[in-house]
């Protein structure tokens, strides 16, 4: 069975932009597989939650740091969502999947399967599960496992292990990485795999009383992810860090830049990748993403700060241009620099 950890200590900060639950607690668990089974030897488990809500964000952020001191086990984030069907929406690199959750058991298994089958899941970017009044969307930096049972939404945050190659285990995911009980096969330890020691993950949620929205879901991943650029004016202490032996007088004036774009477009499309062209020194690629059913408009763009641009294929060649992305497909715009 399960061990339920409830985070009791709590404590509430607030600013005009923000408000922060801290949560947190610390768990005297059974340290080995085989303490669990005699409860011998217990192990620390110290947990700090932060959820924050963010003026003008639908996004419910959180951050979980933990110090693990316990072997071979698993921790997941359980979700209580409400929702009572079996059915869950995972993103995929370029879209969404559909799945039914496993709700019984499988007669005559054997006959089909090496091992038992287990509904744990993939996602990419993000899980929803949804009914007729609402929706619950869980988003993951590094998460990328989930399961959904009862009305319960499951993220995998960790799921530790000593050896590799176990043969009497009751059941795993997937296929088996090898039958120790054969020949050819041993056990090798894989004692980094513990995770012993301070770990951080970092999701978000979103509760809305609408329809799960493809478009929505992704938009709430691009804010999600977006990073928080800033800058701080800090005075250094000029008797400590000395600058006169270190910056020299320049002639040549600089002119002053407030503001910059190398490129602008003004669609619905996403941007998943800008990078250096593989072939071509002397250009960028960008590439803009439809992680939707129906068509999305490019719109359009400013490339002004190139000499030319093309839209191309993965492999660079030149294609016919394009006024929108299909569904659940990409485009590349090959930008070639003055």
């Amino acid at each position: 069975e399960p061990i339920i950890l409830r985070l009791t200590d709590s404590q509430v900060q607030k600013t005009s932009l923000a408000e922060k639950m801290i949560l947190s607690g610390q768990f005297q668990l059974p340290k080995t597989l085989e303490n669990r089974l005699e409860t011998k030897e217990l192990g620390s488990l110290t947990m700090t939650l932060t959820l924050t809500l963010k003026k003008n964000s639908e996004l419910i952020e959180g951050i979980l740091v933990i110090d693990n001191q316990i072997l071979s086990h698993r921790l997941r984030l359980k979700l209580n969502t409400g929702v009572e069907n079996t059915r869950s929406i995972a993103s995929l690199p370029f879209g969404f999947i559909s799945r039914e959750s496993l709700t019984e058991d499988i007669p005559n298994w054997f006959k089909s399967y090496v091992e038992y089958p287990i509904d744990l899941e993939p996602f990419d970017k993000s899980v929803s599960v949804a009914n007729e009044h609402y929706h619950v969307s869980a988003f993951g930096k590094g998460l990328k496992e989930y399961q959904f049972q009862k009305g319960s939404l499951y993220l995998t945050l960790l799921a530790t292990t000593s050896q590799l190659g176990k043969p009497n285990l009751a059941y795993r995911p997937g296929r088996a990485s090898g039958d120790t009980t054969k020949k050819g096969h041993v056990m090798m330890p894989t004692p980094m795999a513990e995770l012993l020691g301070e770990q951080r993950f970092e999701f978000a949620l979103v509760v809305n009383a609408q329809a799960f929205d493809e478009f929505a879901t992704s938009q709430h991943w691009a804010e999600y992810i977006s990073p928080n650029i800033a800058y701080q004016n800090q005075v250094l202490n000029k008797f400590i860090q000395r600058l006169d032996n270190k910056i020299q007088a320049d002639d040549e004036r600089i002119a002053r830049v407030d503001a910059f774009s190398l490129l602008k477009i003004d669609g619905s499309a996403f941007d998943t990748t800008f990078m250096p062209s593989l072939y071509d020194t002397e250009a960028e690629v960008l590439r803009l993403a439809n992680p939707t059913s129906q068509p999305l408009a490019i719109g359009d763009f400013d490339f002004s700060h190139y000499a030319k641009y093309e839209f191309v294929n993965a492999q660079e060649a030149i294609v016919a241009a394009q006024s929108e992305i299909a569904p659940y497909d990409m485009v590349s715009i090959k930008l070639w620099r003055n």
